[in-house]
């Protein structure tokens, strides 16, 4: 399951529309719902749809700097 890339299950970038409680995948296939009473869902929207557009880039770079950081010693 640490292997798993977003890209690879959802057809990216996520979308954050205003004005509901979901967020979707740019092909409208996957959508997340969230609690229309939370006072906090657009900050939380916002959220999760930055973290899964940005988890294969952050992902990558981990590795390279681990990589690097290994080579070091």
């Amino acid at each position: 399951m640490s292997d798993i890339k977003m890209s690879d299950v959802f057809k990216l970038p996520m979308l954050c529309e205003d004005g509901d409680g979901f967020i979707y995948s740019k092909d409208l296939r996957h959508s997340i719902q969230f609690d229309d009473s939370d006072i906090y869902m657009a900050d939380h929207k916002n959220a999760v749809t930055h973290a899964i557009n940005n988890h294969d880039r952050l992902t990558e770079e981990n590795k390279e700097l681990r990589a690097f950081l290994e080579s070091l010693q």
